[in-house]
């Protein structure tokens, strides 16, 4: 189902959107490397977090759950 964790995992994504933006902002290049490391890394955790949480859905409604 829906995890607690995937609300974790998208706080850290605009958490790092908003460093990006931050750093972005203050013309902080080196950090941009990191940043957007993490933003891909927790955008598609989250995606496939949110699409395993939907099919799981889907079977358990098609189950009978």
């Amino acid at each position: 189902g829906f995890d607690n964790i995937i609300w974790v995992e998208m706080f850290l994504l605009l958490y790092a959107l908003f460093g990006l933006l931050l750093a972005l902002w203050q013309q902080n290049l080196g950090s941009l490397f990191l940043l957007l490391s993490c933003i891909i890394g927790f955008g598609y955790t989250a995606i496939l977090s949110l699409r395993e949480a939907k099919v799981q859905r889907l079977v358990m409604k098609e189950v009978g759950w």
